[in-house]
């Protein structure tokens, strides 16, 4: 599951990559523009939610992102957004999977 933020090579941007076993976050990679305080965000993200429920990654917000790494710098404020847009993203797609996989289960 990919969750993106921004366009890569036009700005700011953040993608994170999730791969998913068994509704788990069996591993949690981000990509981003080669600012610190992304870089910084993005990994904290992927290290808090990697080996972890699906259900339990998507109770993450801005403000456990902000509580994790630290106040943003000034004019960095878009970053934890961002961070986590990209984020809820991926795993809205994770969420979709499943439910589309449940569906086909019950009609086949």
């Amino acid at each position: 599951m990919v969750g993106v933020t921004g366009k890569p090579g036009e700005g700011p941007h953040m993608i994170i990559v999730l791969t998913i076993h068994d509704d788990v976050i069996e591993k949690a990679r981000f990509s981003t523009y080669g600012c610190t305080t992304a870089e910084v965000c993005g990994q904290w993200v992927c290290d808090e939610i990697e080996g972890r429920p699906i259900a339990q990654a998507s109770t993450l917000d801005e403000e456990i992102l902000i509580g994790g790494v630290g106040k943003m710098p000034l004019g960095r404020e878009h970053i934890t957004g961002m961070t986590i847009c990209s984020l809820k993203s991926a795993i809205e797609q994770a969420e979709e999977k499943t439910a589309l996989r449940e569906l086909v289960s019950e009609i086949g």
